[in-house]
């Protein structure tokens, strides 16, 4: 075993395409000066093209309460109800949480989620 073995232990993880760039590397984005359009690495896998197939589950589950969440609930008051920052709501839904932190962030949302008519 290596030192980045151990740095990097998600390295032997099974990778997958990614569902925003699709492989690509780029995306497309709007920036400054004038919110003109351009081509940036992209944002979900950091130009990689590709994610470790935990992380592409995490997104993709992130996705699908987000979409559960769209026309009930604002996310400021998502936040609130779950004493969560919106930064934090955010994050999750971008799949940008932790594994664990990610899994203690959906059971708070989903409980509010399946509370709401």
């Amino acid at each position: 075993m290596t030192p980045q073995d151990d740095m990097l232990p998600f390295a032997r993880e099974a990778h997958v395409t990614c569902p925003d760039c699709k492989g690509k590397k780029k995306t497309v984005m709007y920036g400054c000066p004038g919110f003109r359009r351009m081509e940036g690495a992209c944002l979900t896998c950091d130009g990689a093209g590709d994610l470790p197939e935990g992380r592409a589950k995490q997104l993709h589950d992130a996705r699908q309460v987000r979409e559960m969440r769209a026309g009930k609930i604002g996310i400021f008051q998502l936040a609130k109800r779950t004493g969560l920052l919106v930064s934090t709501v955010s994050e999750f839904e971008r799949g940008r949480l932790g594994i664990v932190r990610h899994d203690e962030v959906r059971a708070k949302i989903m409980a509010v989620l399946e509370s709401l008519p």
